[in-house]
């Protein structure tokens, strides 16, 4: 009789990866659940950092996700990452901001810290194991031509979780399951009652921190500077620029008569640029550090993708042109609206990850 592999599962204290877990168990797996501790006491004082991955209320989320392991009959364990974090997403997460760009620490959590040192960590104390599942709504499969692990779309488009997962390695891939890729939500709602899970559980969060105030994870209080419009005439002063993203709208503190829109920010100015919406407006884009999952184009090689440039983002047709093994020249179809250096630009073949990497420098199309 062959043995089936062994699986851990990270959980995170919501209804997902419980059910991920419960079904992986009904399907004949042993499995065993992993939560990692990224935080410490007293990190934050504030409430706009409930409710998500990394905020107050996580030592509650610990509790629900002991006890959703032990409804489901499965060993459950604790590993502490806080320095690791510390030191790799939220140092990246301050300094893209300090930078004037606008990080995306999920996808670099997800990379380093939950499949890369969370994995080794686990190896490390012994823990026997011979795939890692989480619950993304996403999927892993192989191509048999070329031996590559393809990451996809899950089956429900609704809640794709693909572009968060981007920048996994062919390792991490070929090791990883993925359950609720081919399952809806509302199956999965249906599958926790079965189980007998806690359906209070908090939904699983796609935020990093809750809420458009970031300030709390700063530490340094930014410069305040002024605020131009694009035809350099004064408009008002910003707090800093840390608090504000391309594209942003509410809370600028300026009046006027037309809505005004962030258009660019001058780190070395220290300088915020507003303007109407249509100064938004870009098709062209550099992006570095790709990842390529299906296959390694060649330099000069043009391919037609579909880009996504932020996550609610509604990707779209696009050219893209390797410039070299980690950078690319890509071109939208038609221009869309607010391409923001330090976002994930992620490409897709259908419902196929091609690779994705960081937007670097956008070339505006009005001044």
């Amino acid at each position: 009789m062959v043995r089936k592999p062994r699986i851990v599962i990270g959980m995170s204290g919501g209804v997902d990866s419980s059910v991920a877990a419960a079904l992986l168990k009904e399907q004949g797996y042993e499995v065993e659940g992993v939560m990692m501790k990224i935080w410490e006491d007293g990190d934050f004082y504030s409430e706009a950092a409930k409710d998500a991955c990394f905020g107050i209320d996580r030592s509650m989320d610990m509790e629900n996700a002991r006890a959703q392991a032990e409804t489901i009959g499965i060993p459950f364990h604790v590993v502490d990452l806080v320095r690791e974090y510390r030191a790799e997403v939220l140092s990246y997460f301050q300094d893209e901001y300090f930078s004037a760009r606008t990080p995306n620490p999920c996808v670099l959590c997800n990379k380093s810290i939950k499949f890369g040192h969370l994995v080794k960590r686990l190896r490390d104390l012994g823990i026997v194991f011979d795939l890692f599942a989480t619950g993304h709504y996403a999927r892993v499969s192989r191509d048999i031509s070329s031996g590559r692990y393809i990451l996809k779309k899950a089956l429900d488009t609704q809640k794709d979780q693909s572009y968060f997962l981007y920048a996994l390695d062919q390792d991490q891939l070929g090791s990883l399951i993925l359950p609720l890729g081919v399952h809806s939500k509302a199956d999965v709602r249906q599958m926790a009652k079965k189980y007998g899970l806690d359906m209070s559980s908090r939904e699983e969060s796609q935020d990093f921190v809750i809420g458009d105030d970031y300030s709390v994870l700063f530490g340094r209080k930014p410069a305040p500077g002024p605020i131009m419009d694009i035809h350099g005439n004064l408009m008002g002063e910003h707090r800093g620029i840390v608090h504000y993203t391309i594209g942003q709208r509410r809370r600028l503190g300026i009046a006027t008569g037309e809505p005004l829109y962030v258009i660019d920010m001058d780190k070395a100015n220290n300088t915020l640029i507003v303007g109407p919406k249509d100064a938004l407006l870009a098709k062209e884009f550099i992006v570095s550090q790709i990842n390529w999952i299906e296959m390694v184009p060649g330099k000069g090689q043009v391919i037609e993708v579909r880009a996504k440039i932020r996550r609610n983002h509604e990707e779209a047709l696009a050219e893209l042109i390797p410039v070299d093994a980690s950078t690319a020249y890509v071109m939208f179809h038609e221009p869309q609206y607010a391409i923001t250096p330090g976002q994930a630009a992620v490409f897709y073949d259908g419902d196929a990850v091609l690779g994705g990497g960081i937007i670097e420098t956008v070339k505006k199309m009005l001044a």
